[in-house]
């Protein structure tokens, strides 16, 4: 909207929305290859790439229509949740009860209604006078002069620092383990994906996912799990949870 005033320059929006797009496509192909199972399937590039598509009609729209439909997202993906919506293929939506395993998730709801108040904040702003006040703000310093710098290449400067980022960060990953919480978030979010790729309802599999980290965590089976290759003793613990754990959601009919 700032880049564009009152009329919408097409070419330059195919243009920008494009680089977006294959931007988002490199993060997730690069992220797939590095992190398979915790690739970026719908990031922060993925968002901007089509929160600009849903927010055109929102450009003309009455202002307190924007402004409802802005605090109705933001309601909604802060204040509701269901097990199903754990699963990848509809996370992106922003429902989850526990956060799928992945890099960067940014979902819907409610970052959408974040964006469309946005879109208030800057035609009131555009429409009160405000906004001819602040461009006229002159670069007449370093620092603002930085920021402005900045804020012409943030594409560019977030694609670098990815890789810069992942550079330092998944080498350490590999030496250092991360803490109970966001290993026990880590399983229950690996453990719901491939309970719901199987078919079973979500309820079910929240249960049986619960079930089985209760398990690892009483019989300290942590070793085995994260190595992906465990001994024939946890092996054997390991299918024994298992087992109990299948029980509780399909309970064997009495003979």
């Amino acid at each position: 909207m700032l880049g564009h005033g009152n009329v919408i320059r097409w070419p330059i929006f195919w243009k920008r929305l494009g680089i977006l797009v294959g931007a988002a496509a490199l993060i997730t192909i690069a992220t797939l290859l590095v992190f398979p199972d915790a690739f970026v399937y719908f990031g922060i590039l993925h968002a901007i790439s089509l929160f600009s598509l849903l927010s055109l009609p929102f450009l003309r729209a009455p202002l307190w229509l924007v402004a409802l439909i802005a605090l109705i997202i933001m309601a909604l993906g802060w204040g509701y949740a269901d097990p199903f919506y754990n699963a990848r293929p509809v996370s992106w939506l922003g429902f989850w009860t526990v956060p799928p395993l992945t890099n960067d998730l940014v979902p819907i709801f409610p970052w959408f209604g974040v964006v469309l108040g946005a879109i208030v904040l800057t035609r009131w702003l555009i429409a009160s006078g405000q906004m001819a006040a602040l461009g006229a703000i002159e670069a007449n310093t370093r620092f603002k002069q930085l920021l402005a710098t900045l804020g012409r290449w943030t594409l560019l400067i977030y694609l670098l620092h990815q890789p810069l980022l992942l550079g330092v960060l998944y080498p350490l990953s590999l030496v250092v383990r991360p803490g109970a919480e966001i290993q026990q978030q880590q399983f229950l979010s690996q453990c719901q994906a491939t309970c719901l790729a199987g078919g079973t309802g979500a309820d079910q599999c929240t249960t049986y996912c619960q079930c089985g980290l209760t398990g690892v965590i009483d019989n300290d089976l942590w070793e085995g799990v994260n190595s992906g290759n465990p001994s024939p003793s946890e092996q054997t613990a390991l299918n024994t949870i298992t087992q109990a754990c299948s029980a509780l959601i399909f309970p064997i009919a009495p003979k």
